[in-house]
């Protein structure tokens, strides 16, 4: 069950705006949804990071909140675990 890095981005840019992402090797870089005016400070990792984790990684650098793409994607478009993790892997 890995994330594919175009699908996550795509997603990325369909639910943030092209204009608030921003890719550094192999993160993606946004504004949180976790608070109001904190500009780039979730970092997402489709990869999973230096744990190389199936579901991908996520940390807010100003809320302290991480976790696996695959529940971020969940939590904010507001589906099931398995839909989440169906839209990013296509399994």
């Amino acid at each position: 069950m890995a994330i594919d890095f175009d699908t996550f981005l795509k997603w990325a840019t369909g639910h943030f705006g092209d204009e608030n992402i921003r890719l550094k090797g192999n993160e993606i870089l946004t504004h949180t949804p976790f608070t109001e005016d904190h500009k780039f400070h979730l970092w997402m990792n489709p990869y999973g990071g230096k744990r190389e984790l199936a579901g991908g990684a996520y940390r807010c650098w100003y809320t302290d909140k991480k976790g696996s793409l695959i529940s971020l994607v969940a939590e904010l478009d507001k589906i099931s675990y398995e839909e989440a993790e169906e839209l990013l892997t296509g399994t």
